[in-house]
């Protein structure tokens, strides 16, 4: 039980180091955002147009708020696992991993990317989950491409990946069963984008990348699947027509399918045959 507890203790930690920078500083750039539109109104407030500004120009930056939360929460990481006396390398499992599987797993994503898209196009999402709606059209709508990328992207991912393949998976294989621990860590992730659609299809992304990284022993593959899923998602966003999608997507369903099935069922048949150790020297 107290390992149990231990455990617990510091997956919500691990959780609670990256939310917590990106809602101190969301909550400080709002701040700073509302103090600057008062002295620009002078006192002459209109409290709604205030509210509608403010909100406004948050959003519109929170791509910058997610990538100064990464950059400040990896050293973070880093420094928990040295006061436990842990090499955050190895406990992330950043292992060699042979060429085909990053290939593999980079086609995964963007067919799981694809699939998700085609799925979501037989829901209204817009009447059903307009949060979710209003989120995607101010990241993919209010940025620059290349930011937009580079955020969600690369950034995200890495860093998502190092909480929740890398730290938190590893803590929870301590107490409990490899697929509890992936079940657990992928229901987390889907909890953490804090929207009901993305909880729904995020545990089950979180699901595949856990499994990943478990079959392959090594974080890089769940990285660039995390990293494809999220690219793919914004080129589709960002070019695709809603009247391409809607004339092919039972075409995009059926391959996209057939690809995921056989690259899942190839990556669990050769599980833990793949990853060789860079790190077996440095100290643990």
């Amino acid at each position: 039980m107290k390992k149990i507890i231990i455990a617990s203790l510091f997956v919500l930690l691990f959780l609670f180091v990256y939310l917590f920078f990106q809602l101190g500083l969301n909550t400080l750039f709002g701040f700073i955002v509302t103090m600057l539109c008062l002295f620009k109104y002078e006192g002459n407030i209109d409290v709604p147009q205030l509210i509608a500004e403010v909100e406004s120009i948050v959003l519109n930056n929170t791509l910058y708020i997610l990538l100064i939360s990464a950059v400040v929460s990896l050293p973070i990481y880093y420094v928990i696992c040295r006061l436990r006396h842990q090499n955050i390398f190895r406990v992330c499992e950043f292992n060699k991993t042979k060429g085909a599987v990053i290939i593999l797993t980079a086609i995964l994503g963007i067919a799981s990317s694809i699939f998700l898209s085609s799925v979501l196009s037989f829901i209204p999402v817009g009447d059903w989950f307009p949060e979710h709606e209003r989120l995607m059209s101010i990241l993919i709508g209010g940025n620059n491409l290349f930011v937009i990328l580079l955020v969600t992207g690369i950034v995200a991912p890495f860093i998502e990946e190092l909480i929740f393949r890398g730290l938190i998976l590893n803590e929870l294989n301590k107490v409990t069963s490899v697929t509890l621990a992936v079940v657990i860590q992928g229901v987390l992730f889907g909890l953490y984008h804090l929207n009901p659609l993305q909880f729904i299809y995020g545990t089950l992304l979180g699901l595949l990348l856990g499994y990943v990284a478990v079959w392959t022993k090594s974080i890089w593959p769940s990285i660039i699947l995390h990293v494809f899923i999220n690219s793919t998602s914004t080129v589709i966003g960002t070019f695709m027509t809603d009247e391409f999608m809607m004339t092919y997507r039972y075409w995009l369903l059926a391959v996209c399918l057939v690809i995921i099935a056989a690259i899942t069922a190839f990556l669990f048949k050769n599980r833990g045959r793949e990853a060789i150790s860079n790190y077996s020297e440095l100290e643990s």
